[in-house]
């Protein structure tokens, strides 16, 4: 059974107590989005880029491009320059959010 004591207990818990609590807590959510969101961004276009050459890898039509064709074309490339921009991102978010266990920066 819970008691109102301890229900205050928990909200107290979760509600930040200062200013820079508050600000701390809204930058780790904001920072967890944007990494998310990055590496799903990546993901997508890391597989649009894996189907296009397994689509030319498995091709049975002779005037389809080969598989390495396909991997050095200028739109394979650009979306693998802006995949590895969003996973360097996701990383560089990541890295920020495990530093949340070490002491603020202020």
């Amino acid at each position: 059974m819970t008691t109102t004591a301890d229900k205050t207990a928990a909200s107290d818990y979760r509600k930040p107590r200062t200013g820079v609590e508050r600000v701390r807590d809204t930058d780790a959510w904001r920072t967890s989005t944007i990494m998310a969101e990055a590496a799903y961004e990546a993901n997508r276009l890391c597989d649009q880029i894996s189907r296009a050459i397994q689509d030319a890898y498995f091709s049975r039509d002779e005037l389809d491009p080969f598989a390495a064709d396909v991997a050095t074309c200028s739109d394979t490339r650009d979306k693998a320059y802006e995949a590895r921009t969003l996973l360097q991102m996701t990383l560089d978010h990541l890295n920020t959010l495990t530093a949340y266990s070490q002491d603020p920066p202020w």
